[in-house]
């Protein structure tokens, strides 16, 4: 590849490219559909892949015996946003997919900008070098969502 038409940086998301969270969101949203009397299984959980978190919500929620207003919604949804990113503060270096760290120092080696989403900063330095990473972003300050490449 010719020094032009190399990458200048790799975007790298943690979910199911860096490491496996699916765990992490089966924790969380169990224990959120426990807090709400709503009996949550694997099975339950197979159902929320790929659905956005509202409509997971929603899902767990259809199981309650109570109603909820939007803003007690909201409100349950950030408390399971809070408690998946308390896990991902868990992860460790053994938890990373085979050949991502190399990845990711082997895209830096080669003068690769790596950003990474900043609700995953602080357990990628649990586990890498600051040099690994040269920035961050939230889809918050750039109005999209993730995965959204503008978030980054």
């Amino acid at each position: 590849m010719t020094k032009s038409t190399r990458p200048r940086a790799f975007i790298f998301d943690l979910d199911g490219v860096i490491t496996d969270t699916a765990n992490l969101h089966f924790v969380a949203w169990h224990d959120l559909a426990a807090s709400v009397g709503v009996e949550f299984d694997a099975v339950f959980n197979e159902r929320l892949k790929g659905v956005s978190r509202m409509d997971s919500l929603e899902l767990i929620l259809i199981c309650s015996d109570r109603h909820f207003t939007l803003t007690e919604k909201q409100q349950l949804a950030d408390r399971k946003n809070a408690h998946y990113v308390r896990l991902i503060h868990t992860i460790t270096p053994a938890d990373l997919l085979p050949g991502a760290l190399a990845a990711l120092e082997s895209a830096r080696a080669d003068g690769c900008r790596v950003p990474r989403a900043r609700t995953q900063r602080t357990c990628w330095r649990s586990w890498a070098s600051p040099r690994r990473s040269t920035t961050s972003s939230t889809p918050t300050t750039s109005h999209a969502a993730n995965p959204n490449p503008k978030s980054f």
